[in-house]
Formats: structure tokens, C-alpha cells, sequence
């Protein structure tokens, strides 16, 4: 958390998440946390302690059903920071399913959140505040000949970003 508030962008309140579907600010700071903490580890199998148990949950191959879409179908619902988390590894990690033939490496992650994120709100797409839709609008800017496979990506997890952002601007009528 503290590396994405110092040299990216975070708006959320915070509060409770358990993987559950919530705020889209609060899904995506804990999503994108985990993910910085999977990328330096190296490995998608997130491991977390707490009183009377703990988790252990292999992102790779996240068969949540939370990990899918968004409360209403659209980019301002409630979302699952485990849709966050599993669409995020699944544009850095080897392609290893049919929906997934992106491999961009955690540089393009990096790029997307040191280079964009802090600057996202000219652009904003989802929720007032950094959510998934504008680390998703990002990645679509730095890496435009990936668009297509960033669609079959997010339609697996039925993220209606592949829709709401086939257009420069989000189709909200502003100019990139």
C-alpha cells in the first residue's frame, strides 16, 4: 500500500474486503497491492495469516465467482478485488490459457502505474478516484497493439471494460 500511495495514484477510503464484491476504489487498492506483492515474489499464489486461520489463493487460476464482472455490468459497480488481482496477473504472467496470450512482464505494470496512474484523472473512466477501469485504460494506452488480446482477457473475467473502452475516450466524448 504505501508504494502505491507514494509513487502512484490511491483514492481508496478504505474499510473492510474479504474478496467480496465492494467500492471499486477500495477493490483496486487492495487488488493492486496484492499484485505488487505477487510480482516480487514472482509467483501468483497469495498467502495471508490472521487470527483463527489464514488464505491461500492461487490467482492463476482464480475460479471465484466474485473474480467475475461487477455488481450492475457496468464500470462504476461493485467489484472483487480478486477480479483486480487475477486480471492484472493474467496481463503480466506467461500466457498460459486461451483467454490469456498477453506475457507483458511486470515492466509494463510498472509503467502503467508510475507513468500513468499518477496522472489517470484527465482521463478518468470508471468511479471518480483510481480504479481497475483506469489502470485498464492505461495499459490500453501504453500498449494499443494489445487491445485485442486485453479484450478476450477482461471478457473472461466479463469485466465490461473491453466495451466501455474500445474508444480513445472511454465513450465518454474526451479528447486523449
Amino acid at each position: 500500500h504505501f508504494f502505491i500511495d507514494k509513487m502512484s495514484h490511491d483514492d481508496s477510503p478504505g474499510g473492510n474486503h474479504n474478496g467480496s464484491r465492494t467500492d471499486p476504489l477500495v477493490a483496486y487498492c487492495e487488488g493492486i497491492a496484492t499484485v505488487f506483492a505477487l510480482m516480487v515474489e514472482g509467483n501468483p499464489i497469495y498467502v495471508d495469516t490472521m487470527t483463527g486461520g489464514g488464505l491461500n489463493q492461487d490467482y492463476e487460476r482464480a475460479q471465484l465467482t466474485e473474480a467475475r464482472g461487477t455488481s450492475t455490468g457496468t464500470l462504476t459497480g461493485l467489484v472483487s478485488e480478486n477480479l483486480v488481482v487475477a486480471a492484472i496477473w493474467d496481463l503480466l504472467d506467461e500466457s498460459s490459457e486461451s483467454h490469456d496470450t498477453l506475457s507483458l512482464g511486470d515492466e509494463a505494470v510498472m509503467d502503467v502505474l508510475l507513468n500513468y496512474m499518477p496522472t489517470y484523472e484527465a482521463q478518468n473512466q470508471g468511479v471518480a478516484g483510481a480504479d481497475l477501469a483506469d489502470f485498464i485504460y492505461g495499459f490500453r494506452q501504453m500498449h494499443p497493439s494489445d487491445s485485442d488480446a486485453i479484450d478476450r482477457l477482461l471478457t473472461q473475467y466479463a469485466y465490461p471494460a473491453g466495451v466501455a473502452m474500445a474508444s480513445p475516450d472511454g465513450g465518454k466524448g474526451k479528447t486523449p
